[in-house]
């Protein structure tokens, strides 16, 4: 069994066309974690303009848990995505609908809707998990159908794209004998790179190398519109298969102008595939993050595993061949100041769940590491290059270090920071229930922050009149609603 397994990591690494990975070398973080640490002596703001000001905000949502997920943006219009749990409240889909859909639509600078479009099955539930927007203008979707009661069907992952009316052009429905989950796209020149998870070996997954758990793909489609009959197909280009014996998935990816993409992926797997990523912790759930050509050349990967849980799961290309991760990292049963380990050693621990943003050099090398934490939970979400800084969004619990304050249970923020990794404008959005960013995205100087709230007071107030929290044997449950907000 030695043997095999040596083989199959001797293998793997030719596939993938590189040597065993350095551990990362941290930068050394200036931060006090002492937890009496005046917030005055906090880094401070930097402002390349004037501080961001509020254009619109705007919530709806049913009589149940609504959230938008994703979000993406072209020119004087931004596209949003998310799933509704109830056909009511704001919601107006024809025909009655007792399971879970998703929505999407199209919006001006202003939050304005232009356009909004649903999908809906008969008998599963949907979840619409990411969107881009094509370089036609057009939308792409991706989001998988899962079962809810006792029907215990296998899910399906679907491709998706609309015009800028969300008319359906194209569907491409990925159906295998076992569970297929698509959890991000992103655009190319011609189309789109998409991945998620699954332990399919049927189908478009023929062929794939298995050992025993889901494993994690991604492929690149291009898309194609006949000028003569206006028909628009997708073909896949190109498709990447990474298996080990414990479970892994791709949780995002973006890509840049040069089509080079950037891949995260969550797994607490280090043999099969694996066994070539030197760093990763056997038994923890780490993060691993690759870059590839266009055409679907490995170029390097990077492992962000810290001696506890780690979750990484929000990249962003750069305009320079690399790319921003975030996410965030928790040491069970440690204390404020103590080391994260792992390939994360050097970097201190501050308490919670602490969220965190690296950025990762056209070659792959760590050049700085921003840790936007507090004492209790903080975590990063989403990343978006805004102009020469980038927009952080997630949410937070805490009321120290990063965070000057705390409006309730947790609340939503935005922090813009430099592409040198300063800190730049903290925005919160919070009130007295739980907040949350999951989505952020920019077009020229107008940001859009979207997620779900259950508050109606403090930022927001007059906000959110289906949102609402029960209480089930003791324990809090949330229906909230979905929220935007534009910046400039």
């Amino acid at each position: 069994m030695a043997l095999i397994k040596a083989i199959l990591s001797f293998i793997t690494a030719i596939l993938f066309g590189f040597s065993l990975m350095p551990g990362p070398v941290i930068l050394t973080d200036g931060e006090d974690p002492d937890a009496s640490k005046s917030l005055a002596q906090a880094p401070a703001l930097l402002y390349a303009a004037a501080p961001l000001s509020n254009v619109s905000k705007t919530s709806f949502g049913s009589m149940a848990h609504d959230t938008v997920n994703a979000s993406d943006c072209r020119g004087d219009y931004y596209y949003i995505c998310g799933s509704a749990g109830n056909a009511n409240g704001d919601f107006t889909v024809s025909g009655s609908f007792a399971k879970p859909f998703g929505f999407i639509k199209r919006v001006s600078l202003t939050g304005e809707t232009l356009a909004e479009t649903y999908v809906t099955d008969s008998v599963q539930s949907v979840s619409l998990t990411d969107i881009c927007v094509l370089r036609n203008g057009n939308a792409a979707v991706c989001g998988y159908l899962y079962s809810t009661g006792n029907d215990n069907l296998p899910c399906s992952a679907f491709v998706a794209v609309y015009d800028t009316q969300l008319n359906l052009l194209w569907r491409e429905d990925i159906e295998c004998f076992d569970s297929v989950f698509l959890n991000t796209i992103s655009t190319t020149s011609n189309g789109f790179v998409t991945g998620g998870e699954t332990s399919a070996v049927d189908g478009i997954f023929e062929g794939t190398d298995f050992f025993g758990s889901p494993g994690a793909f991604f492929m690149r489609y291009k898309i194609t519109a006949d000028s003569d009959t206006g028909e628009t197909t997708g073909t896949v280009m190109w498709m990447k298969n990474l298996h080990g014996e414990g479970t892994s998935k791709v949780t995002d990816i973006s890509v840049d102008s040069n089509n080079n993409v950037f891949v995260c992926i969550s797994t607490n797997s280090t043999t099969g595939n694996y066994s070539a990523f030197d760093g990763l912790i056997p038994g923890s759930f780490d993060n691993v993050l690759l870059k590839y050509s266009g055409t679907g050349i490995f170029q390097w990967s990077y492992v962000l595993a810290s001696a506890g849980k780690d979750s990484f799961d929000c990249v962003a290309a750069d305009a320079s061949g690399g790319c921003l991760v975030g996410g965030y990292s928790y040491r069970a049963g440690a204390s404020s100041g103590d080391d994260l380990g792992g390939t994360l050693s050097g970097i201190r621990y501050l308490g919670g769940y602490d969220g965190f943003v690296f950025k990762i050099s056209s070659s792959g090398a760590l050049s700085w590491y921003r840790r936007i934490a507090g004492t209790k939970n903080d975590m990063v979400l989403s990343i978006a290059k805004f102009g020469s800084n980038f927009a952080v969004g997630g949410y937070s619990a805490s009321d120290n270090y990063e965070f000057a304050e705390n409006k309730g249970e947790t609340d939503g923020f935005v922090e813009i920071i430099t592409s040198s990794g300063d800190k730049g404008e903290m925005i919160n959005l919070g009130g007295s229930g739980n907040d949350r960013v999951n989505t952020v995205s920019a077009s020229g100087s107008t940001l859009l922050a979207a997620g779900i709230s259950v508050s109606q007071d403090e930022w927001f107030d007059g906000m959110n009149q289906y949102a609402y929290t029960t209480y089930t044997y003791d324990l809090p449950q949330d229906s909230s609603d979905c929220f935007t907000a534009f910046y400039q």
